[in-house]
């Protein structure tokens, strides 16, 4: 029978005994009668030690389609490590943004590029898998210690509306209020001064710090360090002085 029981007498612990490697990559579920969840342990035997189930075949077709999910997620899990650190090595763009950028709605204060990079870099790995308990007669399961949950302040997102009805609206405010600066027109956006806002990049002067992100012309670097509030009044400000009719808002994600 391909279906393998160990108990303690307080929980169920299944497996597919034809597995590949150790018991402890071959179990597949753990099945725990004093959980509040009667419904998910009613399945769960249902799925495995049902007199029919066993009788038609259909709980070993089961636990070897569990089985397989759950190796194929340990395989991807695997390689977690090293595709967080090709993400990091190249510098993501896309992943800092958005470090920095809930960073800066948890305190109202955004880390620069540099910032998050290094702490991306020096965040440990994943933990290795930890034995089964009833596996290892010598060690015994401990309840999880109950934690406060940290507040976290709302998350913001930036939407401008042109006159036209076209909405600028992306994943982390400062994409937005980057294309909305593309949008007025970056060279006329810079001739208004506005303390640094919009910069000429210099060929001969070092890159940025991660305050400033880049146009998409590579000619111009905009300071997105502020919060959605700062953003939305320095958008507004631009559209009255250049005569743009648009809507900005500032609303929780």
């Amino acid at each position: 029978m391909p279906i393998l029981v160990l108990t303690d007498g307080q929980q169920w612990r299944f497996f597919y005994p034809v597995g590949r490697g150790d018991y402890g990559k071959r179990k597949v579920c753990v099945l725990n009668p004093s959980d509040s969840d009667s419904e998910k342990n009613a399945n769960l035997l249902q799925r495995y030690l049902s007199y029919t189930s066993i009788q038609n075949g259909d709980a070993f077709r089961a636990i070897e389609d569990d089985y397989r999910l759950l190796s194929s997620q340990r395989e991807a899990a695997k390689h977690l490590p090293e595709t967080w650190h090709g993400l990091v090595e190249v510098a993501d763009e896309m992943l800092i943004d958005l470090v920095a950028e809930a960073t800066e709605e948890s305190c109202g204060h955004k880390p620069s590029k540099e910032q998050v990079l290094d702490f991306l870099k020096n965040l440990e790995s994943a933990p290795a898998f930890r034995e089964d308990p009833l596996l290892s007669p010598s060690s015994h399961p401990q309840k999880p210690v109950a934690r406060d949950k940290p507040k976290r302040r709302p998350s913001k997102r930036l939407r401008v509306t042109m006159d036209d009805g076209t909405v600028i609206e992306h994943k982390t405010q400062s994409a937005t209020f980057v294309e909305a600066i593309e949008k007025a027109g970056i060279e006329q956006v810079h001739a208004l001064g506005l303390k640094g806002r919009v910069k000429r990049k210099n060929i001969d002067e070092p890159p940025e710090s991660g305050d400033y992100t880049s146009d998409s012309s590579g000619f111009y670097s905009i300071r997105t360090v502020d919060d959605a509030e700062n953003k939305k009044r320095t958008l507004e400000k631009i559209g009255e002085q250049l005569g743009i009719q648009w809507n900005v808002e500032v609303n929780d994600r």
